[in-house]
């Protein structure tokens, strides 16, 4: 929730570099993601929005994309678990 993350969520992945693979233009490399293995929080409770998945990514995500004064009311955590 610090303000320098706005615009910048905290991702998860097996592999240095994540979702950008190893050399420019590679495949990508795996990213922590599944269900028992990361979960994101908004204000502290688990996202219910209808694309929640498993990990609620794709609730807590699309908010750091908020006017940042909307954006600085929320607290966002992730977790490894």
């Amino acid at each position: 929730s610090d303000v320098s993350n706005w615009c910048h969520p905290v991702g998860f992945a097996y592999r240095p570099d994540g979702a950008h693979g190893d050399t420019w233009g590679a495949d990508e490399n795996p990213e922590v993601e599944g269900a028992g293995e990361l979960q994101y929080y908004i204000n502290g409770k688990v996202p219910t929005c209808e694309d929640a998945g498993d990990t609620g990514l794709d609730c807590y995500e699309p908010e750091f994309f908020y006017p940042r004064g909307d954006w600085e009311g929320t607290k966002y955590k992730a977790v490894l678990t």
